[in-house]
């Protein structure tokens, strides 16, 4: 993990730019989000996976959300030791139901209805932990000494795509290795996540399974097309 003001410095530094100024700190940071922003629209980039947990509630069938959610990417819940992923409904099978009042301790489904509210099926008897599996959009701090708070493999994607974006400002030619990486780190990340799921392990903790094969085809067409620059 390394701070904003170390993210910005080593995108100063493939720009040949040292002591940078505290105007250029405040744009860099700037188009660091503008960044941000894009490639989170871009296919879903840069957004973080989170677990969180709300109670589940005997005799509630219905639950806020937490704010800032882009996804909802799977619920479970804690009961006898064991994390029981549930089920979900879609919104034609949860409308059909014939009733939604039926108590039990069993909870195999849930029915996300919109941002605000998730709806559980059937309504619980007991009470126990539930966790969500979210997508939110990533958030940068304007603080350079805060921490960002993302994964490792996001930094190189990160600093190089950074470089290529501000270097117009300073009338400066970015090397083409420096565009080559940014360009193939960005479309690594873009594969990873694309083809990534949300699974209960053995263990009942939430992972990323990522589709190794995909990664691998993709990093051997890069290499070739590097190769033939």
């Amino acid at each position: 993990m390394i701070s904003l003001k170390e993210l910005l410095d080593s995108s100063f530094r493939l720009l040949g730019i040292k002591n940078a100024s505290a105007s250029q700190y405040q744009d860099a940071l700037v188009a660091l989000n503008a960044m941000v922003e894009s490639f989170s629209v871009d296919r879903s980039l840069y957004r973080t996976m989170s677990k969180a947990e709300i109670g589940l509630i005997a005799n509630e069938s219905e639950y806020n959300m937490p704010t800032g959610i882009l996804s909802l990417e799977g619920v479970s819940v804690l009961h006898s030791n064991s994390n029981i992923p549930l089920v979900e409904l879609k919104s034609i099978a949860y409308n059909e139901l014939p009733t939604k009042n039926t108590v039990t301790s069993d909870i195999p489904y849930y029915y996300y209805e919109n941002a605000d509210k998730l709806h559980v099926y059937p309504v619980p008897s007991i009470n126990a932990p539930m966790y969500l599996y979210i997508r939110s959009e990533l958030s940068l701090s304007s603080n350079l000494v805060d921490m960002l708070d993302v994964p490792d493999t996001w930094i190189r994607p990160l600093r190089y795509n950074l470089a290529v974006m501000i270097a117009p400002e300073y009338g400066i030619n970015t090397l083409d290795s420096v565009r080559r990486i940014a360009a193939s780190s960005k479309a690594i990340l873009e594969a990873t996540y694309s083809n990534s799921e949300v699974l209960e392990s053995g263990s009942g903790v939430a992972i990323h399974l990522v589709t190794l094969l995909n990664i691998r085809l993709l990093r051997f067409i890069l290499l070739r097309l590097f190769q033939k620059i």
